[in-house]
Formats: C-alpha cells, sequence, structure tokens
C-alpha cells in the first residue's frame, strides 16, 4: 500500500474578484498477489484518487 495527501490552499483572482478555495489532495493505492503452486499467478489493484481542488468563483 502506498499513497501521498496533502492539504491545499489557493488565492487568486477570477473574473476581477479575489477568491480562494482549499482542501484535501492526494491518492492511495495498493496491491496483493497470490502465486499458485503450477507457476500461475493473479493480481489484484485497488487505486483511490481524491477529487482536485480547483480555484473557481464563489
Amino acid at each position: 500500500m502506498s499513497g501521498d495527501m496533502s492539504y491545499i490552499w489557493l488565492d487568486g483572482v477570477v473574473d476581477g474578484k479575489a477568491t480562494s478555495n482549499s482542501g484535501l489532495r492526494g491518492y492511495m493505492y495498493g496491491g496483493v498477489s497470490y502465486r499458485f503452486e503450477d507457476g500461475w499467478r493473479i493480481n489484484g489493484i485497488t487505486a483511490s484518487v481524491l477529487p482536485k481542488t480547483w480555484l473557481k468563483r464563489n
């Protein structure tokens, strides 16, 4: 299992008006693997991504 998470603050101007936004951003993924005695292997992978934080109109 591996991942990353951070908190982001955005400040800027949109359509001539000062605006700001903040939120979490990050991802996490993990996997499992099983090898059968006859040499075959099965893998499973899963991932999760938090929505991006955008600077937008209020």
